[in-house]
């Protein structure tokens, strides 16, 4: 018997659509209350967050892009990234860095209240723009 896939989005964001910022900068948080109507969702019912990002470069030499988790909207934590060597495991600050004007795609695996995301470019800003758009969901 054939699988199926079952996903269904519970909310959209709009995260980012400007210029982009040359030091890091909050965009809209998201999952910012545990109501449980039409307007907010709680994040403890959704496990799945998928960001899409439209970047235009202009000038710039990269997008990064970080995102930070919360429980309770005070105490922010950001994904880290591990790198192992001689069995010493080494956590390093983790953000996305989009080198190339684009559409790009980042599937997150979810379990907190809170998430919000920063942008910021680096280089000479003109001409550069971000669209970031952010679904979330149960898979």
């Amino acid at each position: 018997m054939p699988s199926v896939s079952h996903y269904y989005i519970q909310r959209e964001y709009e995260l980012w659509d400007t210029t982009l910022p040359s030091s890091w900068t909050d965009g809209t948080a998201i999952l910012s209350t545990g109501s449980k109507d039409n307007e907010y969702v709680d994040a403890r019912d959704c496990n799945k967050l998928v960001l899409y990002f439209d970047v235009t470069l202009g000038s710039l030499t990269s997008v990064d892009v970080k995102v930070f988790f919360s429980d309770d909207a005070s105490t922010w934590y950001q994904e880290q990234s591990a790198s192992v060597a001689g069995g010493v495991s080494t956590l390093s600050v983790f953000y996305r860095s989009m080198t190339a004007a684009g559409q790009y795609r980042e599937t997150i695996s979810i379990m907190d209240r809170y998430v919000k995301i920063q942008v910021r470019g680096t280089g000479t800003v003109t001409g550069s723009n971000l669209t970031a758009k952010a679904f979330v969901g149960t898979v």
